[in-house]
């Protein structure tokens, strides 16, 4: 029986037919791409959320959250920091007291533009060593991944 040994000779089992493990791995790398193109420490889905805020100005934190899948206390960490940072704003949400509209600033808008130029590198970079059928075809296979796992 052939055992399946990664670069550093350990053995990985069944390892590499996972779809999670591989997705887990894909993962990983896509974070480690980003951040060599950004050159920054934000990661892909601070971004998502940042670019989220963007183009929906005035939504509910929890709005955000579920829109990305992310519990409500994940997210209220993510907006402190955020708010830290200076890249959006919490703002009364009208007709209800206990929450809060998530505003992008000016500051934020700038880093996403710029953020959004990285990923346009980046997108075509994995486009030309994938080739563009093959990178459609795999955001095609997510897609229908993240609908065969929703419950």
């Amino acid at each position: 029986m052939n055992k399946a040994l990664d670069e550093f000779g350990l053995d990985l089992g069944n390892l590499p037919d996972m779809v999670g493990v591989e997705l887990r791995m894909g993962q990983i790398l896509a974070e480690r791409a980003f951040s060599e193109v950004s050159r920054t420490q934000i990661s892909p889905g601070l971004f998502m959320i940042l670019a989220l805020v963007r183009n929906n100005p005035g939504q509910k934190q929890t709005t955000l959250a579920g829109s990305v899948n992310l519990d409500r206390s994940t997210m209220v960490s993510i907006m402190d920091h955020c708010e830290r940072q200076g890249w959006v704003e919490r703002k009364p949400y009208a007709g209800d007291r206990r929450a809060h509209a998530i505003i992008i600033t000016r500051k934020g808008q700038k880093l996403v533009r710029k953020l959004e130029q990285d990923v346009l590198l980046l997108e075509q970079k994995i486009a030309t060593r994938m080739g563009q059928s093959d990178r459609d075809q795999l955001l095609r296979l997510l897609k229908k991944f993240h609908t065969a796992v929703t419950d």
